[in-house]
């Protein structure tokens, strides 16, 4: 059986179409399609995302994207989740009939306990004592400062300059990253943004965008540098750009 990535291959080159065309028409990024085609799934974010983009491509070759993704799935088996179980080693019971003593051990045993005991409460009196005494002056102390203020927890919201006319967001790729793109409820951009790639958007009033590497990206909107929202690595579930301000959540 050909593999998926000689299925599309074939089919696009039966219809005639360059990988250009089929990136300009399905919004999936040039390099997304190359790997689908040399079956280098590996080189795409996660298999979530690979199901989603053979669904679009095959569909739009006019294939049926189900075979496609049941052979994906059979030939890229999903790691079972493994759970870590820790096994205790069992401690021997100590048999009391190998540490009978004598009656008079125990006597002397007992005297020694009850003498213990006795020490022991007249040292805890004394640093009961002690401890009510640094209570006070702790409460003494603290009643001559002023009460600290509690700095308030940073707002997920960040304000901007604000803007007239469209929103025009730019994107500059420092290193491989994915990115999608979303402008009132329509997909604009989503797939694999190349090292050195820059790619402009424009919205009317709000612009979304879900990002697999913070640090990969950076952004401008309308004149004002933006820089990188978050750390190499980092993935931001949402991002909403408007002409007030900027709202990322984590």
């Amino acid at each position: 059986m050909k593999s998926i990535g000689k299925i599309l291959k074939k089919t696009r080159e039966k219809k005639g179409l360059s990988l250009e065309e089929v990136a300009s028409q399905t919004r999936i990024h040039h390099d997304v399609l190359k790997n689908l085609e040399d079956d280098n799934f590996h080189l795409l974010p996660s298999p979530t995302y690979v199901k989603g983009f053979l669904k679009r491509y095959g569909e739009y070759l006019g294939l049926q994207s189900g075979p496609l993704i049941e052979e994906y799935l059979s030939t890229h088996p999903q790691e079972p989740e493994q759970v870590l179980v820790l096994k205790g080693k069992k401690i021997p019971h100590l048999r009391l009939d190998k540490f009978i003593v004598s009656g008079t051990l125990s006597v002397v045993l007992i005297i020694i306990l009850i003498s213990g005991f006795f020490a022991i409460r007249a040292l805890l009196s004394r640093k009961s004592a002690h401890s009510i005494k640094g209570a006070e002056q702790a409460a003494s102390s603290a009643k001559s400062k002023p009460a600290e203020v509690k700095k308030p927890l940073p707002s997920p919201v960040t304000s901007v300059k604000t803007v007239s006319g469209p929103l025009r967001l730019e994107v500059f790729a420092e290193k491989d990253g994915w990115l999608e793109v979303r402008c009132n409820g329509k997909l604009l951009f989503q797939g694999v943004l190349s090292r050195g790639a820059r790619e402009v958007w424009q919205g009317e009033d709000k612009i979304k965008l879900r990002i697999g590497n913070a640090g990969a990206f950076k952004l401008n909107l309308n004149g004002n540098s933006l820089g990188k929202l978050g750390k190499e690595g980092e993935v931001l579930k949402e991002v909403i750009l408007t002409k007030e301000n900027i709202k990322v959540n984590r």
